[in-house]
Formats: C-alpha cells, sequence, structure tokens
C-alpha cells in the first residue's frame, strides 16, 4: 500500500506559515516590551529585522505555493532538482512541527521575570563578572 503525499503547494504553504508565525511571534514580543525578557538589548535590532526578514520570506513561500499549485511543479522556478518535500503526510507533519515547537513552548510556558533575591535563592544568578540584568526567567 502507498502512502498518500502531500502536494508541492502544501509544503510552501506550511513553510509560509512557519516562518509568518516565527516572525509574528517576534513581532508580538517586541510589542507587547516582553522582548527584553527572552534578549540581551545589545540584539534588540538584529531581532527586530530577523523577524521582518522572516515575513519576507513567508510571502516569498507564499508566492512559490501560488506557483505550484498553477504548474503543478515541486520545484516552481527551479531547476536544481534538489527540492524533494518529505513525500509522507507524517513526515510532513513531523518537519514543520519541529519549526513550530518553540512557538507553541512559548505559549503554554508561564515563564515571568524574578528579582534578584529571588533568583539568589532559586540559585539562577547570572557568573561573576557579567553584566547583572534586574531580572532572570525561570518557568514557574
Amino acid at each position: 500500500m502507498r502512502l498518500a503525499t502531500v502536494s508541492p503547494a502544501f509544503h510552501h504553504a506550511a513553510k509560509a506559515s512557519v516562518l509568518g508565525v516565527l516572525g509574528a511571534s517576534l513581532i508580538a514580543l517586541a510589542k507587547s516590551g516582553s522582548l527584553p525578557l527572552y534578549v540581551d538589548a545589545s540584539l534588540y535590532f538584529p531581532v527586530k529585522l530577523s523577524a521582518v526578514m522572516l515575513l519576507a520570506l513567508a510571502f516569498s513561500q507564499l508566492l512559490a505555493a501560488l506557483r505550484a499549485r498553477r504548474s503543478g511543479s515541486a520545484d516552481a522556478g527551479c531547476d536544481c532538482g534538489g527540492h524533494a518535500p518529505p513525500a509522507s503526510p507524517l513526515k510532513a507533519f513531523c518537519l514543520y512541527f519541529l519549526f513550530l515547537l518553540p512557538v507553541f513552548l512559548g505559549l503554554i510556558s508561564n515563564v515571568s521575570g524574578l528579582s534578584e533575591g529571588e533568583a539568589h535563592q532559586h540559585g539562577a544568578m547570572p557568573a561573576e563578572g557579567k553584566e547583572q540584568h534586574s531580572k532572570i526567567l525561570l518557568p514557574k
């Protein structure tokens, strides 16, 4: 019995969804003011820039999905022959879920900042000589 295959347009649409969710989650963190809880202050601009780039890549994958749906070709616009997506729906699901796992974990985990005193009680103080931050992250 042969397993059902997933269309190339679906793979491009799934990639667009994954990239869009990752970009949107970074933008949501930046807009909510929660970005300092996850990223060092010196990396704010590169992280925000990467969010914009992820959304641009999502848009390009969406266009590739539309092109693949129209043409029915897995390599929509590419002739290198090295873009074989997983044929099995289960493998495809596992592949895309792997990239969405950090977003899902971020949604279901309840992370809050601890003061330095509380962090010291839990043994989560940063190493000596490193810049001290006012909050240390630990899951509740």
